[in-house]
């Protein structure tokens, strides 16, 4: 039985990444920032973006297109690259 199967990603999907967010402050001017799972540094303004959520991510400009909440009802958590 297979668990995984191939897929190509295309161009306009390599531009766009999930991560997880693993901790979030404010910085020395008041402005809050998040650090997700492989390091990234991103100022935001969201209130809704919390700790093990994730965010949806435009690689190419840096943005956060999404938020994504972790609840516990949740069926599925990002814990790595996907």
């Amino acid at each position: 039985m297979k668990c995984f199967a191939t897929h190509c990603v295309t161009a306009e999907e390599a531009k766009y990444k999930l991560c997880k967010i693993k901790r979030v402050q404010t910085s020395s001017e008041g402005m809050p920032f998040l650090v997700t799972h492989d390091g990234r540094t991103i100022r935001y303004l969201d209130p809704i973006i919390k700790i093990n959520g994730t965010i949806y991510l435009n690689i190419t400009t840096g943005k956060i297109l999404d938020s994504i909440r972790f609840n516990s009802d949740n069926y599925i958590q990002n814990l790595e690259r996907i």
